[in-house]
């Protein structure tokens, strides 16, 4: 029959499993206090909230247009390739929709020290979702899924910079 009586004089803070416990609740407990600064943060600084976010928003802009990659004659899809595009920009560095220009996005890239043929192939795509979205032009399947590796190629290659 089992007993659950301890031995006279057993310590339980002499025992490994009472200090393994007792730093497994001391970490959670700095890891918690980490993760509330945290996130006290990121609500009291927008432009930290919105640096932040960008890479996860970017993406979920990115599944919208690959939803719309097969649509024909869809302006749905270079709309979400330029809000992806945009948007990355503008939240990583903070910008507003007012200062988002060609000339405003090539100089502040540049003082972040991102090479120039990025810049031009991000101004590129750019462009030419833009251009598809308004001109109404019917463009093939093959030539939205090039564009649509081109920008999530760029992308990629800004999310290192920024």
């Amino acid at each position: 029959e089992y007993s659950d009586f301890v031995p006279i004089g057993y310590k339980a803070y002499a025992t490994l499993p009472f200090w393994l416990t007792l730093l497994g609740l001391v970490l959670l407990f700095g890891g918690f206090v980490l993760w509330d600064d945290h996130r006290v943060k990121l609500m009291s600084d927008a432009g930290l909230a919105r640096k932040t976010r960008a890479g996860k928003v970017a993406s979920k802009q990115l599944s919208v247009a690959r939803k719309h990659l097969a649509d024909e004659g869809s302006a749905d899809f270079y709309k979400a390739l330029s809000a992806a595009l945009q948007g990355f920009v503008r939240d990583k560095l903070n910008i507003e929709l007012s200062e988002f220009s060609a000339a405003n996005i090539r100089r502040v890239l540049s003082e972040r020290g991102i090479p120039d043929d990025a810049i031009r192939e991000y101004q590129s795509v750019l462009e030419e979702s833009d251009f598809n979205q308004f001109s109404g032009m019917q463009s093939g399947q093959s030539e939205r899924e090039k564009l649509f590796e081109r920008a999530r190629a760029i992308l990629t290659r800004l999310e290192k910079w920024i």
